[in-house]
């Protein structure tokens, strides 16, 4: 193992894993090295390398990475691992899960097909020590009582608590567990001479003993509920006077909501969320689109990255929000736009006529301008060049009145967002109802665009960070390979009356929208995980952020934000509706909002669909970290509770920390 013995603070060790499947291998290994270091200062964690935060990393001084062959293909593990080579601490220790491990001395370098990610072969001038733990058979053998188990233990101690070596560790363990046995032996020899001397006096002690150790721990958790009944009391009636207009000042019902939100209530970060949305013209990080003047046009579309296009071609960089005029035609009517902004989907002014043949079928045209089919196109932002799209992606924006129709199905009307841009650009999704058909775009030649059929209506269409795009259908989870269209993988599902759908691949789990709740089906099992009734009276999209740690639903009603891992509600609200005039309200429930996470997570862009002039269909940028709803309602209140107003509305006795006190924002 590699000499890390020069940083020293008493933080935690970090034992990261790669994957989930090995989360037992790692709490065991980190509950033997608590074990043996239970006199020394250092703390052992095992956590994912998803759970593994920047801060937490730092923090540790010693991190040690649970090899595998598949880990370089986890960005998290990279993430993890890059975060620890930055803060300059040295090497990472090894434990070796399964696969090899070898080192070529000519090169002075890990050999090819060593388990070691890409981000770390250059951390080791020299062949590094590790833990072996291949000839580990499975669970049962994960114990100090395994003599291969106990060898990787020794290893990795022997470095973590300066011990001499590992046989000196074996020793140690052997000298304790002697040390236990004599201890019970003497116990148990104690027990039968008390029982010979005093048999009548013992059943009636042990007995009052019992009595007095139950009434105790009765008393002590009746005191314990009785004080989180006293918190949450006051809590929620913090909520309710937080929210309960004109009551109070305004700073006054801000710091009711934070303290709420410090004694864990779970309203109180949605009220916290709703007292910042009424300040959206005055709080910078809770507000509209930032650098838009009227000229600017109206926001039309949101892509996949959070970036913003106008109605008169003016693109708004996602993160920076700085303005950029694209060379978009006229008159034309944005559909999507691409990641970036470098293209855009329009429905265009050009007549394809009254009726359109697809597939050897006649249809009727009922677009908008009466009869008349529109085509469709591609448009360069940058070139100001556009390429007409297949004809049945043109008669279905189009929309179609009688003669026949090829499919059992339709298009799912305004819930179903049937164009999207692949993450990087290079491909359009489209659906055609006509055929029931995925249309697979390249933006370089639109000519050569490919047609994969589904089994059954599609729910969403979501490109993934491997490059595949997953298409949900009612009866089957589809993975497509857009290069050449094939279906790379099939998964059963039934997702009858699922409204739209949103998959967490690193999950290995789907989210269902039924009405207003969410369903986390798994995909290996079809098994469901939980359910979280999001509040809306229906749900018409769902994004999922970078980090698959949070999402966005929204429809009627406006929006929530979830947290997957919690399944709790952290955000909700009539999202955009708020600062707009009271008239857009009806209209824009029912109607629904789009919605985009920023790359980074930190955000979530949201245009509700209202309205087509003027400021009626506004953007809003929101922080997904009810945190930071805390600590802006903090700035914003600009104090904290008096005591006359703390005995008065609060009034909890014992150790509470004060809303927006100094302590409480870090």
């Amino acid at each position: 193992m590699p000499d890390l013995s020069a940083a020293r603070r008493p933080h935690p060790v970090v034992v990261l894993v790669h994957a989930a499947e090995q989360r037992l291998l790692a709490e065991k290994l980190a509950g033997a090295l608590r074990r043996i270091g239970r006199n020394r200062s250092r703390r052992i964690t095992a956590v994912l390398f998803h759970e593994a935060t920047p801060a937490l990393v730092e923090r540790a001084d010693h991190v040690l990475a649970i090899l595998s062959p598949e880990l370089g293909a986890e960005p998290d593990a990279v993430t993890a691992l890059t975060t620890w080579q930055e803060a300059s601490r040295g090497p990472i220790l090894l434990a070796l899960a399964s696969g090899s491990l070898g080192w070529d001395k000519d090169r002075g370098g890990f050999t090819a097909d060593s388990a070691v990610p890409e981000p770390l072969r250059a951390d080791y001038s020299g062949e590094p020590g590790y833990a072996d733990l291949t000839t580990l058979k499975g669970p049962d053998t994960y114990a100090m009582s395994d003599a291969d188990f106990r060898r990787g233990i020794g290893q990795i101690a022997s470095t973590l608590y300066d011990l001499p070596a590992r046989d000196q560790l074996d020793g140690e363990d052997i000298q304790a567990h002697e040390r236990r046995r004599t201890r019970r032996l003497l116990t148990r020899i104690l027990i039968v001479l008390l029982v010979l001397g005093t048999a009548v006096a013992i059943p009636y002690a042990l007995s009052n003993s019992k009595d007095t150790a139950r009434d105790s721990r009765a008393a002590r958790e009746a005191a314990k509920a009785a004080e989180e009944k006293e918190r949450a009391a006051a809590a929620g009636r913090l909520v309710d006077r937080a929210l309960k207009p004109d009551a109070d000042p305004p700073e006054l019902r801000l710091l009711f909501a934070a303290q709420a939100f410090l004694l864990g209530d779970a309203q109180a970060g949605p009220a916290l969320f709703t007292l910042l949305s009424r300040n959206d013209e005055k709080v910078p990080p809770f507000g509209k689109l930032p650098n838009r003047i009227e000229s600017d046009g109206v926001p039309t579309v949101i892509g996949s990255d959070g970036g913003v296009l106008t109605t008169n071609g003016i693109y708004y960089a996602a993160g920076n929000w700085q303005p950029r005029t694209t060379k978009m035609p006229e008159k034309d009517t944005v559909l999507a736009v691409s990641p970036g902004g470098r293209h855009a989907v329009l429905l265009s002014t050009e007549s394809l006529g009254s009726t359109v043949t697809v597939d050897g079928s006649r249809h009727r045209c009922a677009g908008a301008e009466g009869t008349v089919c529109r085509a469709v196109v591609l448009a360069d932002l940058t070139r100001g060049t556009v390429e007409r799209l297949p004809l049945e992606v043109s008669a279905l924006r189009s929309g179609l009145d009688g003669g026949p129709v090829t499919a059992p199905w339709q298009a799912a009307g305004p819930s179903f967002w049937p164009d999207v841009f692949t993450g990087d650009g290079s491909y359009l999704l489209s659906w055609g109802s006509l055929s029931g058909s995925l249309f697979v775009v390249p933006v370089a030649d639109p000519a050569r665009t490919v047609k994969v059929g589904l089994p059954a209506k599609p729910i969403s269409i979501q490109p993934l960070k491997d490059g595949t795009v997953s298409v949900v259908t009612e009866r089957e989870l589809l993975t497509v390979r857009p290069g050449d269209g094939s279906i790379t993988q099939r998964v059963p599902l039934d997702a009858r009356e699922v409204m739209t759908a949103v998959l967490r691949p690193g999950a290995r789990e789907v989210v269902l929208a039924r009405a207003g709740r969410l369903d986390f089906v798994g995909t290996g099992d079809g098994k469901l995980r939980g359910s979280v009734d999001t509040g809306l009276a229906g749900i018409q999209q769902l994004v999922l952020d970078p980090a698959e740690r949070t999402v966005a639903a929204t429809g009627g009603g406006g929006g929530a934000l979830v947290d997957v891992e919690r399944l709790a509600v952290t955000g909700r609200g009539p999202w955009g509706v708020l600062g707009t005039s009271a008239r857009f309200a009806d209209e824009a429930h029912g109607s629904g909002i789009e919605a985009a996470f920023t790359t980074d997570g930190s955000r979530v862009v949201l245009r509700p669909l209202i309205g087509e002039a003027g400021w009626g269909s506004p953007v809003y940028i929101w922080p997904t970290d009810h945190r930071s709803w805390y600590r802006e309602g903090c700035r914003l209140a600009a104090r904290v509770l008096t005591e006359e107003e703390w005995r008065q509305y609060v009034n909890l006795a014992g150790k509470v920390q004060r809303a927006c006190a100094p302590e409480t924002l870090r």
